[in-house]
């Protein structure tokens, strides 16, 4: 009975190892991650200057690679593959950012191949199904991001960009897959957490990476706002293009926009008065194009 009672009591004085991980985590600084300034950074210098998306996929996948070698959480051997996801308790003993780095470069890495597919899906339709698929992907892994940010070793900043991020991830495939709410939904959470940011780290190297990002976002942000309705947005997006030039993101769309736009006003245009006195009717197509082009021309001269 004695000897019992010594065991217990020096069970008790024992800490368990949980005890000592959640010491051992209080101990460590937090973990800062400053996403959107990594991705802009990556994305420059690894193709996307020349929107050379095949070249960022490649370099994603081989980041992917170095980070797990290096952090010792590869996915099964040679021979066999086993899946291996990030936990946040894979968190609670890191010494750096690296572990969130994985999941990131996972996300980027399939919004890569979506935006190459979306390039080839100009000739070859099919590849809009493959698309879609890899924008799921890049969503999952940006909402797993937002999930590991949410351990108390993340800082605020950290859990902001994550936010961020992930809603950029989702308003982009929303809006591919042309549920124009929903895109901007998301758009607006992605555009209000970088003002906020942008505004509370003034003075910071980063703070341009925040500003640059809500340009970006702001014509997505009024097309949808067009698609839902707004027909006041249509003047914002053609006087956007006339601005960013033809290589710009939304250039295609906003073309396509304004095509639509012209043919309805077509179907409606038939007469026109000349000198205010006689009403002739038009009847050629051409003309009918011509006409509005000069009478919208007039208008951005006024």
């Amino acid at each position: 009975m004695q000897q019992t009672g010594s065991n217990n009591a020096s069970a008790e004085a024992t800490p368990s190892s949980s005890d000592t991980n959640v010491a051992a985590a209080a101990n460590l600084p937090a973990l800062n991650l400053e996403i959107l300034k990594v991705v802009k950074e990556s994305q420059q210098q690894h193709g996307l200057r020349h929107s050379d998306y095949q070249r960022y996929r490649h370099y994603c996948s081989r980041r992917l690679r170095r980070l797990r070698k290096t952090m010792h959480v590869s996915c099964g051997t040679t021979k066999r593959f086993a899946k291996r996801d990030i936990q946040i308790e894979d968190l609670a003993q890191a010494t750096d950012n690296k572990l969130l780095l994985i999941p990131l470069f996972l996300s980027e890495r399939a919004w890569a191949f979506a935006m190459q597919l979306k390039q080839e899906a100009n000739t070859e339709p099919r590849k809009k199904f493959h698309l879609m698929n890899r924008m799921r992907k890049a969503v999952r892994f940006a909402r797993h991001i937002e999930a590991l940010s949410q351990s108390p070793r993340c800082d605020a900043r950290t859990k902001l960009e994550a936010q961020g991020y992930a809603s950029l991830i989702n308003g982009q495939f929303c809006f591919e897959n042309q549920k124009w709410k929903d895109s901007l939904t998301h758009f607006v959470v992605a555009k209000n957490i970088y003002v906020k940011l942008s505004d509370a780290l003034k003075g910071d190297d980063s703070q341009v990476y925040y500003s640059q990002k809500v340009d970006e976002i702001e014509p997505n942000i009024r097309y949808c706002n067009y698609k839902l309705g707004d027909k006041t947005a249509k003047k914002d997006l053609i006087d956007m293009k006339m601005k960013s030039g033809a290589g710009s993101e939304l250039a295609d769309a906003i073309d396509n926009l304004i095509l639509e736009t012209k043919e309805k006003q077509t179907a409606t245009f038939s007469e026109v008065v000349w000198r205010n006195k006689i009403t002739l009717q038009v009847k050629t197509e051409k003309v009918r194009v011509f006409l509005l082009n000069v009478q919208e021309y007039e208008k951005q001269i006024h």
